[in-house]
């Protein structure tokens, strides 16, 4: 199977779908389902990741994922067989990369053929990974081969810092320790 480019949105460009705003529609599903489990359980103390997980995991596939890096760029691959590129949506902002998708089952019978029983199903993928530093949305750049989607992302370049002027510490603030404030401005 060939490469296929994926639709990559980045934050704050106008499209057909609203990609962040379904984003947040989902979150608020699992935060629904979450609480539901929460209460379900008496309201106990301690657990609230285990039904946030549990959520997702009931909602949506979670697909195996790896986040590398090197001097000049992340990268992130996730394992999504089954998934086509046009079923795939990746939305990019400076620190973060939300995957998504939705698979639609193909029925095909031969004439005469009855199914009893099938596994296949629809399914809704949903993933969210942060990235240790601000990312260049304009270069990153996904593509689909064989079920492994892959994401590059350029890291930004880090601004050069320059100190405009040197505040000397206060001195009515005698019980505080000194420290020397400085005025810091991206070059």
């Amino acid at each position: 199977m060939a490469k296929k480019e994926v639709t990559t949105i980045r934050a704050g460009e106008v499209q057909d779908k609203p990609f962040f705003a379904e984003i947040d529609q989902w979150f608020e599903s699992i935060r629904n389902r979450a609480f539901e489990l929460f209460r379900a359980r008496g309201f106990p103390d301690g657990r609230d990741w285990d039904d946030w997980f549990s959520a997702e995991r009931e909602l949506f596939f979670r697909p195996a994922s790896e986040l590398t890096e090197t001097e000049k760029d992340y990268k992130i691959r996730v394992a999504i067989p089954g998934f086509e590129a046009s079923q795939i949506e990746v939305g990019i902002e400076p620190g973060f990369v939300t995957v998504r998708g939705e698979s639609t089952r193909k029925e095909e019978k031969a004439q005469g053929e009855k199914t009893l029983f099938s596994e296949f199903e629809e399914k809704k993928m949903f993933r969210r990974f942060r990235f240790p530093q601000a990312v260049n949305t304009e270069l990153a750049k996904a593509t689909l081969d064989d079920g492994m989607l892959t994401i590059v992302a350029p890291k930004m370049e880090p601004a050069k810092l320059t100190v405009e002027e040197r505040i000397e510490p206060s001195k009515e603030k005698a019980s505080s320790p000194e420290k020397e404030k400085v005025a810091v401005h991206a070059a």
